[in-house]
């Protein structure tokens, strides 16, 4: 596995939890007549905190070159839902080809590593 495959799939990853946690919340405030005022609220509330978590995780966790740990988060997240940038081939910080295969370690499986 290479890292532009890793990170195409925490991009991937990233949207969906993101998508999840809009519906959460907009899905809330259609409903709030269904389920009651405080469960609408505590809901909506959750859909937040779950879109706040992600982004803060996205921005300073997962998104980051293996070699210098730079923010490579504007650079995959920047194209638009499910897109990971095919113009992007190096980390700007350090160089570091997306295209090279990521170590692993004896025992690991490919791509568990970091």
């Amino acid at each position: 596995m290479t890292i532009r495959e890793k990170l195409a799939r925490r991009v991937v990853r990233f949207w969906i939890v993101f998508v999840l946690g809009m519906l959460l919340f907009f899905g809330a405030v259609f409903f709030q007549g269904v389920f009651g005022f405080r469960r609408g609220i505590v809901i909506g509330i959750l859909g937040v905190v779950v879109l706040g978590v992600l982004l803060a995780i996205g921005q300073f966790l997962w998104f980051r070159c293996p070699s210098c740990r730079g923010n490579l988060s504007q650079l995959l997240l920047g194209r638009g839902p499910f897109r990971f940038g095919p113009r992007v081939h190096y980390c700007p910080y350090c160089g570091l080809s997306l295209d090279e295969r990521i170590p692993t370690d004896e025992g690991v499986p490919d791509g568990e590593t970091w």
